[in-house]
């Protein structure tokens, strides 16, 4: 369950109405306070989007996502459109306003869902629930702890000045199976729990757990020390054949540097039950 933790925010963002957001201190970048890490906003526009298109037939099955520019932690708006209907698949677009200046741009497709046949494994049965909606997903958070779950960890993130600080990383419980985000090995495993809700007043379900996590997948499967070398992801794609279910969300990432300057970070995320997407993000490699 989210955490009741009073030096916590109640959320990632507070709705203030007319498609208004509130930005809280866990949408944090680690590498500028006054900035939101790509997590929060990817899974608000992707909630947004399924809030206003999504029907009960029909998931989220990828979401794209650019950044045009550092999104400030402030007040943000969402405009949202509906660019390709269909029964079967749909096509969506939202853009965050900073002001009067557009700092992300979001897609979405929905694909229609179908009956499971004879065959249906537990991962199968896994999407059903995840289909019932948030209220099946809150259920299903007791039981569903995965078998190799670590054990509680001291929580640890890149070992800077006021890294303690960093309110996307306190937001999230990481239990490392291997790497992280200080190791530079190119790879990294990591088990997730997000503490708070992503808006206040809403619970969470396995969409926005999947979104606020996947795009940490650069900063865990670091090949080059942050201190020494830029690697900016100004986007991100992230595929979903199933929402995940339960609190604990796996990512597993690695990352090429490249040799002239463009790189690629690719991951998966499961649940307890197993695989449920795949994260890509390109990236920008440079001597700082």
């Amino acid at each position: 369950m989210p955490s009741t933790d009073p030096e916590l925010p109640p959320a990632y963002y507070l709705p203030l109405g007319d498609g208004r957001f509130a930005a809280t201190e866990a949408t944090m970048s680690p590498w500028d306070h006054s900035s939101q890490h790509g997590g929060p906003p990817t899974a608000l526009l992707a909630a947004c989007l399924d809030h206003e298109f999504g029907r009960p037939a029909m998931r989220v099955a990828r979401i794209s996502m650019d950044f045009l520019g550092p999104v400030p932690r402030a007040q943000v708006r969402v405009q949202t459109s509906l660019l390709r209907p269909g029964k079967r698949t749909q096509l969506s677009e939202a853009t965050l306003w900073a002001g009067d200046r557009p700092v992300a741009v979001a897609r979405v497709w929905h694909l229609a869902t179908a009956a499971a046949g004879g065959a249906a494994t537990a991962a199968t049965a896994a999407d059903d629930s995840a289909d019932a909606g948030d209220s099946a997903d809150a259920g299903a958070a007791g039981p569903l702890v995965p078998d190799d779950l670590p054990a509680p960890q001291p929580q640890r993130y890149f070992g800077g000045a006021g890294d303690s600080d960093w309110g996307y990383g306190r937001a999230i419980e990481w239990r490392m199976v291997s790497g992280g985000f200080a190791s530079y090995s190119g790879v990294g495993d990591v088990w997730t729990r997000l503490r708070i809700p992503l808006i206040a007043g809403r619970p969470l379900d396995g969409l926005a757990r999947f979104a606020v996590v996947a795009d940490s997948a650069n900063g865990l499967s670091s090949p080059l020390s942050f201190s020494e070398w830029l690697f900016i992801p100004p986007g991100v794609s992230m595929h979903l054949h199933r929402y995940p279910v339960g609190e604990w969300v796996r990512l597993t990432a690695k990352s090429d540097p490249g040799h002239d300057g463009i790189g690629l970070t690719e991951g998966t995320l499961a649940d307890a039950v197993g695989r449920c997407g795949t994260v890509t993000q390109p990236l920008l490699v440079a001597p700082r």
